[in-house]
């Protein structure tokens, strides 16, 4: 199936599709999962994950706005 993200931008509202790691990187995060355990399922669903280039995409597009120490 297609995995796609929702997010409010300057335009108004945007529709983007995810690749699978990308997708359950964002998914782990959104229920709390620690940076690691994302990275983590991130990987098991797509070995090619780049980290780096997910978070320039997502911090650029502002899906990810902030990043906390727990």
């Amino acid at each position: 199936g297609i995995l796609l993200i929702v997010r409010r931008d300057t335009d108004g509202m945007a529709i983007e599709a995810l690749r699978r790691g990308e997708y359950a990187w964002l998914a782990a995060l959104a229920q709390a999962a620690t940076l690691h355990a994302a990275i983590d399922a991130a990987l098991a669903a797509d070995p090619a994950f780049d980290l780096g280039a997910v978070l320039r995409t997502h911090i650029g597009a502002g899906t990810i706005a902030a990043i906390f120490d727990q």
